[in-house]
């Protein structure tokens, strides 16, 4: 065996090796949740909290063919979280991680959302990584203008592709969230409890 054929056969061994591993494959999940103009059905001021932390957390789940894909759960989610917010409220402002007292004060904020996300990925594909099945959960703590929570409730989704072949985004993670914020849009609405000053009551 010469010299080329011994590279060439520990590059294929690499390459198995590599294979065997998996790959975790950078995507988003953004999803592109829009809600009409002018809808908001109560005027209060209201903000939400994501910390710099989890804005900043990358999570990794399975894709197919062995690999996995990793992504940013918060940093992808928020913009559906303020578009969601904004359908209903009047005002919608992000909290900062420093001095939140003083700007809940300062911009009149009457209650304050907190997301939690969790997901989850699959692919029915032996051959290829993007998954075809994504799955997420959001539970959304409210708290009113002094820390006490008042409101608490939690929303899942499922999304599926017969194929994915995309390489950045992942189709059915946009399904399960549209499912998920959806959800949420319709509770803050049905949630008749929502007004300026208002306790609510968990359920």
């Amino acid at each position: 065996m010469n010299f080329s054929q011994r590279i060439f056969g520990r590059l294929l061994c690499l390459a198995g090796l590599a294979v065997l591993a998996g790959c975790a494959h950078p995507v988003s999940i953004r999803s592109d949740v829009t809600y009409p103009k002018g809808q908001a059905t109560n005027d209060a001021s209201v903000g939400y909290y994501i910390s710099d932390s989890n804005r900043k957390l990358e999570v990794t789940t399975p894709g197919g063919g062995g690999d996995k894909i990793r992504y940013f759960p918060y940093r992808d989610l928020e913009p559906a979280l303020l578009e969601t917010l904004g359908s209903v409220f009047g005002k919608v402002y992000a909290l900062p991680d420093a001095g939140r007292a003083e700007y809940i004060k300062a911009h009149d904020i009457t209650f304050v959302f907190e997301p939690v996300f969790t997901t989850g990925s699959s692919s029915d594909s032996m051959m290829f990584w993007p998954a075809t099945d994504f799955d997420l959960t959001m539970k959304v703590t409210a708290v009113d203008s002094i820390g006490k929570t008042i409101w608490e409730r939690q929303f899942t989704g499922h999304g599926h592709v017969d194929k994915n072949r995309s390489l950045v985004d992942v189709p059915p993670a946009k399904v399960a969230a549209k499912q998920v914020f959806e959800q949420l849009r319709q509770a803050l609405v049905n949630e008749s409890s929502f007004q300026r000053g208002s306790v609510i009551g968990q359920n």
